[in-house]
């Protein structure tokens, strides 16, 4: 009998074996109601298909599928799709014992179709026929598996920092083959779940000690939880470029459908709990917040918003909700933070200072009417370590191999040749290029459309990347029709890219484009015609959280709308403002958003219809300010201009200013005008990866009518290290003394290295640039060299391993210097 015949006897003798995973009756009754009450929402059509899906498959499961994804998630996908995902469950849970698991355990961690807020796709069924679902027989140790199947994520993608709307699994895998964490998160879940592997999303909202974010992936692996850095194949658990990391952040999250009684619960929601899986990373205390009225009263349901330094301000990791006696217990990192506790306009804040000793602390906070005060924090964090674990060699090979067949995979896609029908020009050739996988779109739609003007590639260029490898031949022809009227109109290269953009937020791309009677051309007067579009979609659509559908939605489905959230209503707003030629961005404040009129960025409130200053010119007159920015001494400070911001303080949190001031780095100054109100100005530096230095400056400019202050910077420290000579030699073998130079590690492929690459050739000035790895990339990477000698400089110098290292070569002084992080200024 030959080997396939076995293997196929094999596979039927254990299905044979194998009990199919049921749900309690209970269980099933709950998630049945759950999931008649998350379709309410939707369109009857919409609606009695899913409900006819209850009606066929009443085991549970499918009304689990249903009653934890977002309607508009529901409302957005064809539902076959989530049949389709439905079916290969089944078949999986005939494959091997589930049992073993508690029902909800399976439901949460093994079944659960989406990760985040992608597009809901039937990657299940795509999947399996790609052969995945064979891993389950073929590995039956969940540890080999693991390693089995990121190998396979591996052969199929990489990361590439990518901005917008986070990607489906098949969008990946049959478009871009790239993407930023979120992006492979998703994907690398998808596959996990496919083969039964448990895994659940986690991620840090915002870093502690450095600027940006990062999610990875849990998965339950020998009665315990473990992590892996999505894709990256490696045959040891709990080893990842951002292990050092996860030791000094604040708070790591987790999400679950239902959270068992271990499980540190730190909000709740409709489809999704949020887990507080920092215990798992690091050590951790238990910090009490005792909220107040003025009266010392205990404040029932005030939040509290926990706060991090991160992209130019403090920004909220998590909002926690007090208990009915006023009193918010939750458990964090070692790390130091700023806590705001709030509720209607009042508020209180208290920094929590970094503390490795105790396991618990606890403060008072009294919500007040107030403004902020001036001050100045440090927040000090937990070193944390890692040397790498080592794999074995055979394990090396395959990870080389996985490497190798997604070059050639990429490869393949940037030598497909252009057709003799479509241009041949130098701008077009990139399009093309970046279209990745995504080429026939494009062609098909230059096959419908004779003479294309040839500016349209350039301005193609000038938007999301991500359009071109997911655009379908009519998004293609919405956005030429775009760009042609913006051609028309005459619009300013500064502005064209904004109205040329095909979504608005983290929308699915739209089919539709807005109608013609969202578009007023009668109007000319621009504050007139924004109040008018707005008016006219108040008429056609109502904001009201408990009639509309939960998640985000397409312009498409905004469109058939009557009931919409306040996000979907900033979202449709935007896209009618463009469709009538009015520059706008989306806010994350509440109601707001930023349009461009007169010339001038300006906060709109889309619910109450008006300017949120005054436009009236006694009350919009601009107050001069003039910040000097100087160190104990006297002497000027230069700042990373990334980590300057003016803010609005609103509903117990920060928010981005309209309006913010110039930086001058050569004078050492902060000048500007802003509109009368109180705004805080915050600034930050990062000394050392273990210390942030924050500064937040309090403005009251109602009665003022210039500010001129001089700002001291207590302490201000540049912490470049000297560097270990054993380091020299291998330095000096890719730069000269001719120059000062960067020299940065790590391999092109992964996170931390490529976006320190990115800011470093923005911050360079008159230094040379060199980033060293030992993987060769498929396409070349400006400033990247590869190098066979870095593994052994690596293994000589193990200290270096798994940490993000900049060196410094000062020519003057002849010395190198070295910072460990995202370094915030360069040495000079």
């Amino acid at each position: 009998m030959n080997k396939f015949c076995c293997f196929i006897i094999l596979i039927l003798f254990t299905i044979t074996l194998s009990a199919d995973f049921t749900i309690e009756k209970s269980l099933i009754d709950t998630l049945t109601i759950r999931a008649d009450e998350n379709l309410k929402n939707l369109p009857e059509d919409v609606r009695n298909v899913y409900n006819s899906y209850l009606r066929s498959y009443p085991d549970g499961l499918m009304a689990y599928l249903i009653s934890t994804e977002n309607s508009g998630t529901l409302w957005d996908t064809d539902p076959n799709n989530l049949l389709e995902n439905y079916l290969v469950l089944k078949e999986l849970f005939a494959m091997e014992d589930y049992e073993k698991y508690p029902d909800e355990f399976v439901l949460s961690y093994i079944a659960k179709t989406t990760v985040s807020h992608e597009k809901l796709t039937n990657y299940r069924k795509v999947f399996s026929d790609l052969g995945l679902l064979d891993y389950v027989i073929k590995y039956p140790d969940l540890e080999e598996r693991l390693r089995r199947v990121t190998l396979w994520t591996r052969e199929n993608m990489t990361f590439v920092s990518t901005s917008g709307r986070t990607q489906d699994p098949l969008s990946v895998l049959q478009k871009s083959n790239i993407g930023r964490c979120g992006e492979m998160q998703v994907f690398y879940i998808a596959a996990l779940r496919t083969i039964g592997i448990p895994a659940r999303p986690a991620w840090t909202p915002w870093w502690a000690h450095t600027d940006n974010n990062h999610a990875w992936t849990e998965m339950f692996i020998n009665g315990e939880w473990h992590y892996a850095e999505n894709t990256s194949p490696t045959y040891n658990l709990d080893d990842a470029w951002f292990s050092a990391s996860s030791q000094m952040t604040l708070f790591i999250l987790a999400r679950s459908s239902f959270p068992d009684s271990t499980d540190d619960v730190v909000s709740k929601g409709k489809n999704n709990n949020y887990v507080n899986s920092t215990r798992y990373y690091q050590d951790t205390r238990e910090i009490t917040l005792n909220i107040f009225d003025e009266e010392n009263n205990p404040v029932k349901d005030a939040n509290v918003n926990i706060c991090a330094f991160n992209f130019s301000m403090f920004r909220p990791l998590l909002t926690l909700e007090a208990d009915s006696t006023g009193v918010s217990k939750f458990t964090v990192g070692q790390g130091g933070f700023l806590a705001i506790a709030f509720k209607d306009n009042l508020f209180d804040y208290v920094l929590v200072p970094f503390d490795e000793n105790s396991l618990s602390a606890s403060y008072d906070l009294v919500l007040k009417d107030q403004q902020w005060e001036n001050s100045d924090y440090t927040l000090e964090y937990p070193k944390g370590s890692s040397e790498g674990k080592k794999n074995p060699e055979f394990f090396t090979e395959l990870k080389k191999q996985a490497e190798q067949q997604y070059n050639a995979l990429i490869k393949q896609l940037d030598e497909e040749p252009i057709p003799d029908f479509a241009p041949q020009d130098s701008v077009f050739v990139e399009v093309f290029k970046k279209c990745r996988n995504n080429k026939r779109s494009l062609l098909d739609f230059i096959g419908e459309n004779e003479n294309i003007p040839s500016d349209f590639w350039s301005k193609l260029l000038q938007i999301d990347v991500k359009f071109l490898w997911e655009a379908n031949t009519i998004q293609f022809q919405n956005i030429f029709n775009t760009f042609l009227r913006l051609k028309e109109a005459e619009i300013t290269d500064g502005d064209f890219p904004i109205l040329m953009s095909p979504s608005i937020f983290y929308e699915m791309l739209p089919q539709a484009s807005i109608p013609k009677d969202f578009i007023f051309e009668n109007i000319e007067e621009p504050k007139e015609k924004i109040r008018k579009i707005i008016e006219f979609i108040h008429s056609k659509h109502e904001i009201d959280k408990d009639k509309a559908v939960n998640g985000i939605l397409s312009l498409d489905k905004m469109l058939r709308a009557e009931y919409l959230h306040d996000f979907h209503f900033k979202t449709l707003s935007c896209y009618a403002l463009q469709a009538n030629l009015i520059p706008v961005q989306y806010t994350r404040i509440p109601s707001v958003i930023m349009v461009k009129a007169d010339s001038v960025w300006q906060n709109y409130n889309v619910e109450k219809n008006d300017f949120v200053k005054p436009q009236d010119e006694e009350h919009g007159k601009l107050i001069p300010i003039d910040l000097t920015l100087v160190d104990n001494a006297g002497d000027p400070v230069t700042m990373n201009p990334d980590n300057i911001s003016v803010t609005l303080f609103q509903e117990g949190r920060f928010y981005s200013n309209d309006r913010q001031l110039d930086y001058n780095k050569e004078l050492s100054k902060l000048t500007g005008k802003l509109d009368k109100g109180e705004y805080q100005v915050q600034f930050c530096i990062r000394e050392s990866g273990q210390i942030t230095k924050t500064k937040l400056i309090a403005l009251d400019l109602n009665e003022q009518e210039r500010i001129e202050q001089t700002l001291v910077f207590k302490d201000f420290k540049r912490n470049w290290k000297n560097a270990d000579k054993k380091y020299q030699d291998f330095l000096s073998s890719f730069t000269d003394k001719d120059s000062d130079w960067i020299v940065l590690l790590g391999n092109h492929d992964l996170e931390p290295p490529q976006r320190l690459a990115t800011k470093t050739r923005e911050k360079i000035e008159d230094q040379k640039f060199i980033w060293i790895g030992n993987k060769k990339p498929v396409n070349p990477v400006s400033n990247y060299k590869d190098s066979e000698e870095y593994i052994k400089f690596l293994d000589e110098n193990p200290e270096l391993k798994n940490r993000l290292i900049t060196f410094y070569y000062d020519k003057d002084k002849d010395k190198w210097k070295i910072f460990e992080g995202n370094w915030d200024l360069l040495y000079q």
